[in-house]
């Protein structure tokens, strides 16, 4: 007797697979040059596939050649993508930083608006799970807020390296 027999439900099966467009696509970031720009209109032609279309081939294979190649790249907007080089990567830093602050400030001031009479009938178990997740999101938004992060630049440049958790905590109080 199978699973669907049993009446369960049936469960899609991930194949570990690359489309042939996709496997085409990678091959060729992965023999990019630091800085080297890969045009869209090349990446269509590699792929032959219409890009625009189907985002997820050119997804798929920057992906693959950043987990198996260590290659990352950034988009240079309507020309297509070029691999990352220098700058490039405070860049990349800097903009998760932007775009995390401004989710984390969202997601907190939207979960405070929660009428008190509605977390009142929460579980005990879904009130400390909420409680736990404000915690965090405003952990994150005091450690990613302009003044910590000046004061956490002033020691870093002092000490030319990456700070420990400790050192961070010391700072920021």
């Amino acid at each position: 007797m199978t699973d669907h027999d049993k009446g369960s439900v049936d469960r899609r099966v991930v194949i570990p697979v690359m489309s042939v467009e996709a496997e085409r696509l990678y091959r060729r970031l992965a023999t990019t040059s630091p800085g080297e720009l890969i045009s869209y209109k090349e990446m269509e032609q590699i792929a032959n596939a219409d890009l625009r279309a189907n985002r997820h081939i050119i997804y798929t294979a920057i992906r693959k050649a950043e987990r198996e190649d260590g290659i990352v790249f950034v988009v240079e907007r309507g020309e297509g993508y070029r691999r990352a080089k220098g700058r490039d990567f405070m860049g990349i830093v800097h903009s998760g930083i932007v775009r995390s602050r401004r989710i984390v400030k969202r997601s907190l001031r939207q979960s405070l608006r929660m009428p008190q009479s509605e977390f009142d009938a929460l579980s005990d178990d879904d009130k400390a799970r909420l409680n736990t997740d404000r915690t965090v999101v405003a952990t994150l938004a005091h450690f990613s807020g302009h003044g910590v992060v000046k004061k956490l630049e002033g020691e870093v440049r002092l000490q030319n390296d990456r700070l420990t958790i400790g050192k961070v905590l010391d700072i920021s109080k």
